[in-house]
């Protein structure tokens, strides 16, 4: 299960990489950070706008053939600018474009894959203070959820012993 899972992960890490904001501030991604970089390695403002994800599976449904498995992707976008409202401003920039493209890639190019539904948190742009929070960072950034499914053939037996 774990490589399906990085395999559609690869698959957002490259529609984050992709998204360019709409008006009124064009910005690329500049950076995809696949988990929290780790306490030894924060966030920098040159690598913003970026992005940081993390995952939980969320349920299995056994059917007669089928395993299918629900997980809850959790992408955060991540701006800095010195003025907040500049930085606030580019982050909403980025909510048509990260509809627009999840919409159109819904499959994510993997067969077993589908993208159930995209929703963001509450109370869009967020504020996060850094780790490097001494040298006076502060970001804003978008908060979303993903629920995907992935639908396979059955590979277990009822009432096989465990391997």
């Amino acid at each position: 299960m774990t490589a399906e899972i990085s395999d559609a992960m690869e698959q957002i890490y490259r529609i984050e990489a992709a998204l360019v904001s709409s008006a009124p501030y064009s910005a690329a991604v500049k950076r995809v950070y696949p988990f929290f970089p780790s306490q030894t390695q924060v966030i920098k403002a040159v690598d913003c706008p970026c992005f940081l994800n993390t995952y939980s599976p969320t349920n299995v449904d056994f059917r007669s053939s089928l395993l299918m498995t629900g997980y809850t992707i959790h992408p955060r976008l991540f701006v800095y600018d010195g003025n907040r409202d500049k930085a606030a401003a580019i982050a909403a920039s980025f909510v048509e474009p990260i509809i627009d493209s999840f919409a159109a890639n819904i499959k994510f190019g993997l067969q077993r894959w589908t993208l159930l539904g995209l929703r963001f948190n509450e109370e869009q742009p967020r504020e996060w203070a850094s780790e490097s929070e001494a040298a006076g960072l502060t970001f804003i950034g978008l908060d979303f959820f993903l629920d995907v499914m992935h639908t396979g053939p059955k590979t277990y037996q009822v009432g096989a012993a465990p391997p």
